[in-house]
Formats: structure tokens, C-alpha cells, sequence
């Protein structure tokens, strides 16, 4: 799932808006579906992915704010999920790089660690995709 949601971001982007659009969640919905991620899968992976890219770019993650979550998985998927592509964008003008190259310097440290075993069991994949159905 890392992979393919930071690419994914990559090209959608940062929104214009402080709440998620539509694309974005269609994105991260078609997202887990294709990787076959449940919505805890991905609230898991969103913390490793920060780190990540932060590492990758050489920014000290006390001064970068953390998401606002708490109030559902699918709000803090949303919340999170929007934040990270912010973040990539911040991250690749620190490192003077593009975003592309930022995603792709986390994809590889995080390929380096342990991380990318699932912590859950996944879900049937009929409960995937939650964030918005795709049948």
C-alpha cells in the first residue's frame, strides 16, 4: 500500500481545501481496494509514511505538525491521508527535489525497514474500499 499511495499522492496532490475532496477519496478508496488494505491497514501505515518522508527529505519531524485524528477511521484516513500529500510537497521544496523523488526516497527507506508486514489481520476484501464503494 505505501508504494501506491504515495505515488498516488504524487499526482493528485495537495487540495486547495482544508477538507479532503472527492478525488482523494476515490484515490484512497481505489487505493486499498487494488492493494487489498482494510481502513485500520492504512491508519497504520500513515505514521511509518510521515516518518518517512521526513527522513527523506531531512526535515525534523518536532517542527512538522501531526494530523488531527480521533474522530472515525474514515475521517482520520481522509485527514491523514490529505495531510501526507501536503507534506510531500513541503518535503520535496525542502530538499529543493520534486515530490516524485521525495515518494520515491521514502518508498525506499521504508522497503529498507521491517515495517510494511501488516500489524492486523485484513479484512474480507468485500469490506474494502469503505471510504467510498466501488461496486
Amino acid at each position: 500500500m505505501a508504494p501506491t499511495l504515495l505515488r498516488g499522492l504524487t499526482i493528485l496532490g495537495p487540495g486547495d481545501s482544508p477538507n479532503p475532496d472527492l478525488a482523494l477519496e476515490f484515490g484512497v478508496s481505489a487505493w486499498m481496494f487494488r492493494t487489498q488494505t482494510d481502513i485500520f491497514g492504512v491508519l497504520d501505515l500513515l505514521a511509518p509514511l510521515r516518518e518517512a518522508v521526513l527522513v527523506a527529505a531531512g526535515m525534523d519531524a518536532a517542527r512538522e505538525p501531526v494530523p488531527f485524528v480521533g474522530r472515525s477511521p474514515r475521517d482520520d484516513v481522509l485527514c491523514a491521508v490529505s495531510y501526507l500529500g501536503a507534506l510531500l510537497e513541503r518535503a520535496a521544496r525542502t530538499a529543493g527535489c520534486t515530490s516524485d523523488e521525495i515518494a520515491e526516497r521514502a518508498i525506499d527507506r521504508l522497503s529498507s525497514t521491517e515495517y510494511l508486514a501488516p500489524r492486523r489481520p485484513a479484512e474480507p476484501t468485500a469490506e474494502l474500499a469503505t471510504i467510498i464503494p466501488l461496486r
